[in-house]
C-alpha cells in the first residue's frame, strides 16, 4: 500500500517556515559572520548607535578648533556616513538596512516628543508679561514683517523659476520655517555664546519668545484654514472642537494637578519618581490623541509641558531627568538621522538653491526692518540692532528636525531636503562668528571712569554691591557693613544680589523687590527670608543706609554678568564677593564649592569697578561680630604698595571713622628698597600720608612699619597677626619683590593674591578673617 501524501497547505506552509529573530545575538561565537550577528534588531541598532557616537567622537576631536556648534557637528557626521554608505550598497545593507529605518524613525520620532516636551518644560509663559515694550515691538514685528516679506516673494519666486523647469518645491512651507523665530534654538544659541544674560541677550531671548508664541498661533490658524479646504465643515468644526476641549482639559486639570504635586513635595528636594514617570506616560498619552484629532503629535506634549511650574521642585525635576537623555543621546541621533538622509542621496538643484536663498535672506531683511524701527525709538544702536536681527535669524536642531518628519510628505524630500539641511548648517556656522565679532558684553563694563573707593569722598554716599549664596553670607555681610561706619553724614547705599541657581527654566530671571515683584514660590523661602533679613537691618538704621534687594535666577557661568551689570548699572564703587570656602566654628572646611570660585574669578577679571572678596572663617568671630556687645573690634591692613593695598587703606580709614573699631596699618618694607618706581612711590606715600597724620590725633588708628628680608619675614609677621585682629584688609595684586618672594610658589588661591592667599589656607587655625581687595582696572584705550 502506498503511503499517503500529506500537503501542507500554502499559507500554513508559509506560518510554519516562519522563523523570529531574537532580539539579541548570542555573540561571535555562535555566529557565522557579522551579517549573522547584526541581523538581530536589538543587537543592529547597538551596532548602529556606537558607530553613530564613535563619528561624534571623531569629529569633535577633529574640528575642536574650529569652535562649531554641536549640531554642525553632529549633522555633519550624518552627512559623511550618508555619502559614503550611498556609494556601497553592500555596506548600507549591512549597516543601516532598509528594514531599521522603521526602528530608528521610531526612535528619533521619540526624541523629538521628549525634546519638545522638555522645551516646554523650561518656558515660563509668565516671562512675556514681564517683558519689555521694546520686546514686544520687536517679537511681534519680526514675526509680521518676516511673514509678509517671504510670503510676498515665495509665489513669484515659484512661479518664475520653478514652475516652468517642471521644478516643484513648497517655499511657502519654507518660508513660514524661516520667519517664526524658534525659542529654544534662540536661547541655546545664547548659551553657546555665553551672552545669555547680557542686555541684548535678555532683549532677543524675551523677542524671541514672543515671536514665538505668536508663530504657534499662526499656525494653528492655518492649519485650521487648510482643514475647511480640505474636508467637509462639519468635520473640521468637530475636530477644533475636540482639540479646543484637548486644550482646557489639559490647562485646568494640569495646573491644579501639578501645584497638588508641588505641595506634597517637602522644600528643598525633588519631586518623587512616582509623580515625574506619571507626568512623562500622560505626555505621551497626550500624543496619541492629539494625533487622532488630526493635530500634530507634538500639540498635545507642548501644552502639558507649558502648563507645569517653571523651577523647582516638578520643573527642575522634569528637566535633570530629561536632558541627560535628550540632549546627549537623543537629540544628537536626531540630527545624524537628518544629515544621513541628507548625504545618502544628495540632490542639488541651483534653481531650488537660489529660490531658497532668496527667501533667506528676505526672511533677514523683514527682521532688520522690524527691529529698526523699535531701535529708532529706544534710541538703541544700530549696530546693536544688527546683532538682535542676526539672533533671531539664528538656525537650529529643531528647524533641522522638523525638515526630517516633513521630508516624508510630497514635494519636501530630494533637492528640497538636501539643500535645507546644508543652509541651516551654514546659517548655524556663519551667525555665531558675526555675533562674536559684533557685539562683547565685556566691554560695557570697561568704564574710563574711576569707580573705587579711593576716589569717593569720605562724606559721600558710598554704594556697596554685595552678592549672597547662603545664609551666612547675609550675616557676613551686615558685619563688614557695620565696620564700614555708615553714618547721616556719611551714608551707605547697599545692593544686595542674592543670586539662585537657574534649573528647570530656560530663560534667567532678574527680581527687582523695590518694585514689589512677586517672589515665585517655586524657590521656596530661601528668597523671602534673605529679602526680610536686610529690610529688619535696614528699618535700625534708617537714617544711614538705605538698601535694595535683587534675586537673580541664572546658569552659575553667567552669574558673573549679573554681578557686573548690577554694578554697572547703580555706579557703585564696590562689589564685595562672598569666598567660595566656608568653615564651622571648630576650623574644620564645610563648603568648597569651585563653581562659586569660578565666579569670583570671572567678576575680578571683568568687573567695572573695585572687588573685596571677604574670607568669612565663622560668622560668629569673623567681621559679623561686630553685631555682639564687644566694645571694640580690631581691624588691619596690610600694606606691601601698589594700587591695589591704597585701595585697602582707603576702606580702612573709612572703617576707623567708627568709634568701634581699631584700625592697624602695617607697612612691609623690603631691606633691599625695592623695585618701586618715583610714581608708585609718591602714590604709596600719599595713600599713607593721612594714615600717619591720624595716629598722632586719633586714638583708634596706629600706623606700624616692619622691615622684611624675605618671604618666609612675611608669613613670619602674616602669623604673628592671627590671633590679634577679627578682619584683616589686604591687597590682591603685588609687584614681585623680596616681601613676597617664594609665596606665589605655593598658592592655592592666587585671584587672593600671595598675601591673602596665605591667610585663606587650609593651615590657618585662628577665626581671622580676611577682605582681599583689588581696585577697579580702568581700560586704557
Amino acid at each position: 500500500m502506498a503511503s499517503a501524501q500529506w500537503r501542507v497547505p500554502d499559507n500554513l506552509a508559509k506560518t510554519a517556515c516562519f522563523r523570529k529573530p531574537s532580539v539579541l545575538s548570542k555573540g561571535y561565537w555562535s555566529s557565522l559572520s557579522w551579517k549573522e550577528i547584526l541581523e538581530h534588531p536589538g543587537t543592529l541598532l547597538q551596532f548602529q548607535l556606537g558607530v553613530v557616537f564613535f563619528l561624534h567622537f571623531l569629529l569633535y576631536t577633529l574640528l575642536k578648533p574650529l569652535n562649531l556648534p554641536s549640531v554642525v557637528i553632529q549633522t555633519s557626521a550624518g552627512i559623511i556616513l550618508g555619502a559614503c554608505l550611498g556609494k556601497n550598497s553592500a555596506l548600507q545593507q549591512l549597516i543601516l538596512p532598509d528594514e531599521s529605518d522603521d526602528v530608528i524613525t521610531v526612535l528619533v520620532t521619540i526624541a523629538y516628543l521628549l525634546f519638545i516636551f522638555s522645551i516646554a518644560v523650561k518656558t515660563d509663559v509668565g516671562m512675556i508679561r514681564k517683558s519689555g515694550i521694546t520686546a514686544w515691538a520687536i517679537g511681534i514685528l519680526s514675526a509680521v514683517i518676516s511673514v509678509s516679506f517671504t510670503w510676498s516673494a515665495s509665489e513669484p519666486l515659484d512661479a518664475h523659476m520653478l514652475t516652468p523647469y517642471g521644478l516643484s518645491v513648497p517655499l511657502d512651507a519654507f518660508s513660514l520655517l524661516q520667519a517664526i523665530t524658534q525659542f529654544a534654538v534662540i536661547v541655546t544659541f545664547l548659551i553657546d555664546l555665553k551672552i545669555l544674560n547680557s542686555e541684548l541677550g535678555r532683549l532677543s531671548s524675551s523677542a524671541a519668545l514672543i515671536n514665538y508664541c505668536i508663530g504657534i498661533m499662526g499656525q494653528y490658524v492655518m492649519a485650521c484654514a487648510r482643514m475647511f479646504n480640505s474636508f467637509s465643515k462639519l468635520y473640521t468644526l468637530k475636530s477644533i472642537f475636540l482639540s479646543g476641549c484637548l486644550l482646557l482639559l489639559i490647562v485646568f486639570l494640569g495646573r491644579p494637578t501639578m501645584k497638588w504635586i508641588i505641595k506634597r513635595t517637602p522644600e528643598g528636594e525633588p519631586v518623587r519618581e512616582t509623580y515625574s514617570n506619571t507626568i512623562l506616560a500622560v505626555a505621551f498619552v497626550l500624543a496619541v490623541l492629539s494625533d487622532a484629532l488630526g493635530l500634530e503629535y507634538r500639540f498635545g506634549p507642548f501644552v502639558l509641558g507649558l502648563v507645569v511650574p517653571a523651577g523647582p521642585p516638578l520643573g527642575s525635576t522634569l528637566s535633570k531627568r530629561l536632558d541627560t537623555l535628550t540632549s546627549r543621546m537623543f537629540m544628537p541621533l536626531l540630527m545624524t538621522y537628518a544629515g544621513y538622509r541628507a548625504g545618502l542621496n544628495l540632490q542639488f538643484d541651483v534653481k531650488i538653491c537660489f529660490a531658497m536663498c532668496c527667501i533667506v535672506f528676505l526672511n533677514f531683511l523683514g527682521k532688520f526692518a522690524a527691529i529698526v524701527l523699535p531701535a529708532r525709538l529706544y534710541k538703541m544702536p544700530y549696530k546693536d540692532a544688527f546683532v538682535v536681527c542676526l539672533i533671531l535669524c539664528a538656525k537650529g536642531n529643531i528647524e533641522i528636525a522638523l525638515t526630517v518628519f516633513s521630508s516624508r510628505k510630497p514635494l519636501m524630500g530630494g533637492a528640497y531636503f538636501t539643500v535645507s539641511i546644508i543652509l541651516y548648517l551654514i546659517i548655524a556656522v556663519i551667525i555665531p562668528r558675526f555675533v562674536r565679532r559684533l557685539y562683547d558684553p565685556s566691554r560695557r563694563y570697561a568704564s574710563y571712569q574711576r569707580r573705587n573707593v579711593l576716589c569717593t569722598p569720605k562724606d559721600a554716599e558710598l554704594r556697596i554691591l554685595t552678592c549672597i549664596h547662603r545664609k551666612d553670607d547675609a550675616l557676613a555681610t551686615i558685619g563688614l557693613l557695620e565696620t564700614s561706619n555708615p553714618t547721616k553724614i556719611s551714608p551707605i547705599s547697599l545692593y544686595v544680589l542674592h543670586l539662585v541657581e537657574l534649573v528647570g527654566r530656560a530663560t534667567p530671571l532678574l527680581m527687582d523687590h523695590q518694585q514689589h515683584e512677586k517672589v515665585s514660590s517655586s524657590y521656596g523661602s530661601n528668597v523671602r527670608h534673605i529679602i526680610d533679613f536686610f529690610n529688619y537691618y535696614k528699618d535700625q538704621h534708617k537714617e544711614s543706609l538705605n538698601v535694595q534687594v535683587f534675586t537673580a535666577v541664572s546658569f552659575h557661568k553667567f552669574m558673573h554678568d549679573d554681578i557686573c551689570s548690577l554694578a554697572f548699572d547703580k555706579i557703585t564703587p564696590l562689589i564685595v564677593l562672598p569666598f567660595h570656602r566656608k568653615w564651622n566654628v571648630k576650623g574644620q572646611v564645610i563648603l568648597d564649592d569651585p563653581t562659586l570660585r569660578s565666579i569670583n574669578c570671572q567678576v575680578l577679571k571683568k568687573a567695572p569697578c573695585s572687588i573685596g572678596v571677604l574670607v568669612d572663617r565663622c560668622n560668629s568671630n569673623g567681621p559679623s561680630c561686630v553685631l555682639s556687645s564687644k566694645p571694640l573690634h580690631h581691624v588691619a591692613v596690610l600694606f606691601l604698595g601698589g594700587e591695589d593695598d591704597r585701595e585697602a587703606v582707603a576702606l580702612g580709614k573709612r572703617m576707623a571713622r567708627s568709634p568701634k573699631v581699631q584700625l592697624t596699618i602695617v607697612r612691609l618694607i623690603p631691606m633691599d628698597g625695592g623695585s618701586e618706581d618715583d610714581w608708585e612711590r609718591m602714590l604709596n606715600a600719599e595713600a599713607l600720608k593721612i594714615a600717619k597724620f591720624e595716629t598722632s590725633t586719633s586714638g583708634n588708628v596706629i600706623y606700624k612699619e616692619e622691615m622684611v628680608r624675605e618671604g618666609s619675614d612675611t608669613v613670619s609677621i602674616v602669623r604673628s597677626m592671627e590671633s590679634k585682629f577679627e578682619l584683616i584688609i589686604v591687597g590682591c595684586c603685588h609687584r614681585p619683590s623680596a616681601i613676597t618672594a617664594g609665596l606665589a610658589e605655593w598658592s592655592e588661591f592666587p585671584e587672593l593674591g600671595p598675601v591673602g592667599d596665605l591667610l585663606a589656607s587650609s593651615d590657618i587655625e585662628s577665626t581671622v578673617s580676611v577682605l582681599a581687595v583689588q581696585q577697579q582696572k580702568l581700560k586704557n584705550n
